[in-house]
């Protein structure tokens, strides 16, 4: 299907996959998840970023891979509206008449018994209009699209297992409100749903002027297709970051280009296949989510997972090569078991559920999470430069304080005054050793610790750079071996 809809489009199978696997992801809602530790349960909601320029088949693709979900979606809108919202809104106008009814009865009461039961009269009616208002707020919605994070609350309390999904090929307003478009002063951001529905968090919302909502477990599939430049507002602004919404996201650059004429047709039993298995997988279990089944790992899917789940948390350590961008190395393996799960569900259909997780599925999920974290990291290039810039900009200023410019400050000042870690100033003295060079200083008189002591100032000079190159060789290779004297 993916390869057929690359060629309709035309637009890159990358962007037909993540569509694909987005559907299918939003097909399972709470209803399937895999074993993944002792006592963790992860299903297979995921959260994706495509960016493409307009015009480059971004719109197509979507189509042709969710038309399935979407025309699901409006099917079982239009049977609701035809069908339920008559009825529910008779409910409410019975309910209203009761009510009406109840209140004559109790202002006309003769006896305390009288006013009793048309108290107990009124009751019944009020919580008869309540559970006809509430279904009438619960008109189906697979696919939420554009709203805020209080509309969204409201479409997952009234979705089977609080499960839905926010598709579209056209994310730009989903995205300002995430970066905050409606809040008080426009400084606030809105993410706060997607993080806990992306774990399934609960989540209550409390309004003066609306119900509450509180949410036990929601689940969100999200699927945005996005210009590049959003990329750029969402990168660079600390809230994504910092709450780890972006390094929840599994994000890469379609490299899509200007969409050309296509005469290549979808073969209809490629359709229809494609079709008939996201109707089976929803059905089964988006539909009815209680309980969830439970995939069970092989033990050798269970060792493939766990392995990269330890590559990861090593890399993240101090000196590993992750350092720098750990809040998305952690979501790593968190992602391959998710990504499992849907492959999973793609293979065995409605019998996901009672199948094990295979060794081979593992490693499809493995690389397919390896792809889009280093996808993810070549579009954080730009702002981990201009971020690391900014840092080194900081840490250099403080040697030209006004009046009182330190020759040195210890790494021990550093970390706990101005929020530099240990590993960071490395890192800038070994990228910078003609500007920035470590020395220990040894105790005094008095005795105490050495301590390491960053200085600064222009270490390009011969005696400089001497001991500074001597150093560099003897970190990397061990010390020099000790000459034998010639007789």
């Amino acid at each position: 299907m993916t390869e057929h809809a690359a060629r309709c489009a035309p637009a890159p199978a990358a962007l037909c996959a993540a569509n694909g696997l987005a559907v299918v992801a939003a097909c399972l809602g709470s209803g399937l998840c895999v074993q993944s530790g002792n006592s963790r349960l992860t299903f297979g909601n995921l959260y994706i970023l495509a960016f493409a320029q307009s015009g480059t088949g971004k719109g197509r693709a979507f189509s042709f891979m969710c038309a399935p979900w979407l025309s699901e979606n409006q099917h079982r809108l239009e049977l609701w509206k035809s069908e339920t919202l008559p009825r529910l809104k008779a409910e409410a106008e019975i309910a209203r008449a009761d009510l009406e009814k109840a209140k004559k009865q109790r202002k006309s009461a003769a006896t305390s018994a009288d006013e009793a039961d048309a108290a107990t009269l009124m009751e019944k009616a009020v919580m008869a209009l309540e559970a006809a208002e509430d279904a009438l707020r619960a008109e189906p919605c697979l696919n939420i699209g554009d709203a805020t994070s209080e509309a969204i609350g409201i479409a997952l309390a009234h979705s089977p297992g609080e499960a839905s999904a926010i598709f579209s090929a056209e994310a730009r307003d989903i995205t300002a409100n995430l970066l905050g478009r409606y809040s008080k002063d426009g400084k606030g951001s809105d993410e706060a749903i997607y993080l806990q529905a992306y774990s399934g968090d609960p989540n209550a919302t409390t309004r003066a002027s609306r119900q509450s909502v509180c949410l036990s477990h929601p689940r969100l599939t999200v699927c945005l297709s996005i210009q590049p430049d959003i990329w750029q507002r969402l990168a660079g602004d600390d809230r994504m970051m910092e709450s780890g919404f972006l390094a929840r996201c599994l994000a890469f650059d379609t490299k899509a280009r200007p969409a050309r004429p296509s005469d290549h047709s979808m073969p209809p039993e490629v359709e229809g296949a494609w079709g008939d298995l996201v109707s089976e997988l929803l059905r089964t279990f988006h539909d009815e989510p209680t309980p969830p089944r439970i995939i069970a790992p092989t033990p050798e899917a269970r060792r493939l997972l766990d392995a990269l789940e330890t590559e990861s948390a090593d890399a993240r350590e101090a000196g590993g090569r992750w350092v720098d961008v750990a809040p998305f190395a952690a979501r790593l393996a968190e992602n391959a078991w998710r990504i499992a799960v849907v492959c999973h569900a793609v293979t065995h259909g409605a019998e996901a559920g009672s199948q094990p997780l295979s060794a081979g599925t593992a490693e499809d999920a493995i690389r397919l999470a390896r792809w889009f974290f280093e996808q993810t990291l070549a579009l954080l290039g730009p702002v981990r430069h201009s971020k690391a810039q900014a840092r080194l900009k900081r840490l250099l200023g403080l040697f030209d304080q006004p009046g009182a410019a330190p020759e040195e400050i210890t790494l021990r000042e550093l970390t706990k005054s101005h929020g530099f870690t240990i590993e960071e100033i490395r890192q800038f003295a070994a990228a910078h050793p003609c500007r920035l060079r470590i020395e220990v200083k040894q105790p005094g008189p008095k005795g105490g610790r050495p301590s390491e002591v960053l200085q600064k100032g222009d270490f390009t000079t011969p005696a400089a750079v001497g001991p500074a190159l001597a150093r560099i060789v003897e970190e990397r290779h061990g010390p020099a071996p000790e000459k034998t004297p010639v007789s």
